[in-house]
């Protein structure tokens, strides 16, 4: 029996469907400062839908972003947006651990 690994059609996508990506644009969006002094937010390269939720206490998290340079998605500013992006701040995962 010959099992078919190759991935359905409707999966692929060409490289000129896909959005824009400039990977010297990074991305932060706070989803919540906990009263113990750590800051869980959102980290983004490129797309600042595609993300990593990280937790770091506040100095380290003023550090990080001056670091990479971000561009924070949660300020109410011009500069808070990304092409029309939600700036709205989301709730947080429930704690896992």
């Amino acid at each position: 029996m010959r099992i078919d690994s190759s991935p359905p059609q409707a999966a692929l996508t060409s490289a000129s469907e896909l959005p824009a990506c400039d990977t010297s644009r990074r991305f932060v969006r706070v989803i919540e400062q906990r009263t113990d002094g750590l800051v869980a937010f959102e980290f983004a390269i490129g797309w600042p839908d595609l993300a990593v939720e990280l937790l770091l206490p506040q100095r380290a998290f003023a550090d990080f972003c001056a670091a990479h340079r971000v561009q924070r998605l949660d300020e109410d500013s011009a500069a808070g947006s990304f092409a029309g992006q939600s700036t709205a701040v989301r709730q947080p995962m429930p704690h896992r651990f």
